[in-house]
Parts: structure tokens; sequence; C-alpha cells
């Protein structure tokens, strides 16, 4: 009862004190976790529209395909949109639910959430699934400017 005790004990200073996975998103570069960030990322809710983004623009294009059940994509979110207004000239930036767009995702063997396409010229040019913050962001897509 006393191991019991002392692992519980632990867990509730450990969530408390704001130390474990989710307190080290927060800190990465001052961003907002909470939800009150202007969102700069455009959900698509069509398969046109998904093809016109990514085809009418000389702009790179990046398009996140996330959930709302997702915790990656929940810690993910307030990241992606802090790089997007941080980025805005370099690039485009787009999310796709992928409970609900189907056909794009069945199109593009989405089978893992997050998942990042990165187009340009309306082509895939790069494919970077799971969770990135915001560094890894930035070096994906200064990268691509690079080349």
């Amino acid at each position: 009862m006393k191991n019991i005790f002392i692992i519980l004990f632990t867990v509730i200073i450990i969530n408390t004190t704001g130390s474990g996975y989710g307190a080290s998103l927060k800190n990465n570069n001052d961003i907002d976790t909470t939800n009150s960030y202007k969102n700069a990322v455009i959900a698509i809710n069509s398969s046109e529209e998904f093809k016109f983004k990514i085809q009418n623009t000389n702009q790179i294009v990046l398009v996140e395909f996330y959930s709302d059940w997702c915790t990656p994509c929940r810690k993910m979110a307030p990241i992606l949109n802090k790089f997007t207004l941080n980025n805005a000239d370099k690039l485009s930036v787009y999310k796709v639910n992928f409970d609900y767009m189907q056909e794009i995702v069945h199109n593009y063997n989405i089978f893992g959430i997050p998942t990042i396409l990165i187009f340009m010229n309306g082509k895939e040019v790069k494919r970077v699934p799971g969770f990135r913050n915001y560094n890894q962001l930035e070096l994906l897509i200064d990268t691509l400017l690079n080349e």
C-alpha cells in the first residue's frame, strides 16, 4: 500500500508541477498552447479546394493531415500556427482532417497522423510523418528553399 501511495503521489506532483512531455512543448519558442492564438492554418474542406490550393500558387505549400482526437496533432497545432504566421511570405499552410477528407487521404496514401506533405509547383516534393517542432519545420522549409 505504501508503494502505491508513493507512485500516486509522484504522478500527482509531476502533473501539477508542469514537468513531463507536454510541458517541454509549451516552452518551444514561446508558443502559445492555450488556443488563444489567431489560427493562420487554413482548413481544406473538399478535394476540389485541395487541388486548387496546391496547384495555383508559386509558393511552397505545406499540408498537415490531422485529426481532432490525435494528441500529437493537437500539440503540433499551435507550433504550426506560429510557424505559418512567421513564414507567410515563404509558404502557404493548410490542414486536412484525416477523418472527414477520406478521398484526399486515400489519393495521397496517408496512413498515419500527423503527416505533412510539401508541394512545389503542384507536385509533392516531401513527406514528413509524425510530430515536428518549430525548429524542425524551419529546417525543412529552409532546406527546400535552398535546393
